[in-house]
């Protein structure tokens, strides 16, 4: 009976200290033959190791619409390898994000293939997209394909009609909408 204890006891220990599964799959509500692809640009210096609140420091980036395969995830990090098998691990920050880790994953990956995603936009600012740049006269849908979405933590509000972004952990930029269109960008050091 001691023993059974001990057993039960390690058993509760070992899955509480765990971070919780989460299904990527389940948030997206992805049908069997479904693709899972990235909604936005994502930023890294290390693909082992990249910020959920998408550094745009250096020049390597996971192009938007970029078919992926999710490896593993949980409430702390999401695993994937795009289909040159190259794999990745975006580090989720709650605290930073200030959202769940479910609705980050449907604001990072998408089922929508490149075309549907890019579908009537203008090709001025689909190249600055594809370029991860931002550009008077963008929309806010476009915006986030260029750079993700924003971090809750400086954004509170996506309906802001100013965004920040950041460069590295020191350095941000603001996008400034008037009405549903870029406005202005402000580089700053906050």
């Amino acid at each position: 009976m001691v023993i059974r204890s001990i057993f039960v006891l390690g058993a509760a220990l070992l899955i509480g200290g765990c971070a919780r599964i989460v299904s990527v799959a389940e948030a997206l509500q992805q049908p069997v033959d479904g693709r899972i692809r990235l909604a936005c640009n994502i930023w890294y210096q290390d693909p082992g190791n990249i910020p959920s609140a998408n550094y745009q420091q250096g020049g390597r980036y996971l192009r938007f619409g970029t078919e992926i395969e999710v490896i593993e995830a949980n409430e702390g990090k999401i695993v994937f390898r795009d289909m040159d098998g190259s794999r990745y691990t975006i580090n989720y920050d709650q605290d930073m994000m200030m959202l769940p880790i479910q609705n980050y994953i449907r604001e990072v990956f998408t089922l929508k293939s490149k075309e549907e995603m890019t579908e009537g936009i203008e090709p001025e600012f689909l190249d600055a997209i594809e370029r991860g740049t931002v550009i008077r006269g963008m929309t806010r849908p476009e915006v986030k394909m260029a750079c993700g979405p924003p971090p809750a933590f400086r954004t509170p509000d996506q309906l802001n009609s100013t965004w920040i972004y950041f460069l590295d952990r020191n350095k941000t930029y603001r996008v400034i909408f008037g009405g549903s269109q870029v406005e202005m960008l402000m580089s700053i050091n906050d």
